[in-house]
């Protein structure tokens, strides 16, 4: 019967050790980063006014631009003949009720006979986050519905 060899057991754990604690330590430290950038996430959904700001500029601005002339740098990348609406031009936005809006936010361009370029955020933002963008977007267009 063979002895149990103590240095090489002691071996082993010095082996495991140094592998396995900067392998964890990475993933406890890659863990904290991301609850910390969900925390984030989740403060700019809370539906305050400046957080309204922060999902446009997060959901919208891609296409629409930061200004909301629809600008943005994907605006470019749309299939031809398709330019993401100017939520400036009170023309177009003083023919629009507010729920025609956020239906268009809601569940996207397709439905609403436009392009599906347009995306729905159904399920991505709350119906108040979505009325917060038609807040906003009233704003940007400085107009209301007008019969």
């Amino acid at each position: 019967m063979k002895v149990f060899n103590l240095n090489l057991f002691r071996k082993c754990i010095i082996v495991l050790f140094l592998i396995c604690f900067p392998v964890g330590t990475i993933y406890l430290i890659n863990r904290a980063e991301a609850q910390e950038a969900e925390k984030d996430y989740t403060k700019s959904r809370s539906g305050k006014k400046d957080d309204i700001k922060s999902n446009y500029y997060g959901y919208c601005s891609p296409c629409h631009g930061d200004t909301g002339k629809g600008d943005g740098p994907l605006a470019e990348t749309l299939e031809q003949g398709v330019e993401p609406r100017d939520h400036t031009s009170a023309e177009y936005f003083s023919q629009k009720t507010d729920e025609d809006i956020f239906n268009v936010i809601k569940f996207g361009g397709a439905k609403a006979g436009f392009s599906e370029a347009m995306p729905p955020f159904d399920g991505q933002l709350s119906d108040d986050e979505m009325h917060g963008l038609v807040k906003y977007i009233r704003i940007l267009c400085k107009c209301k519905f007008k019969k």
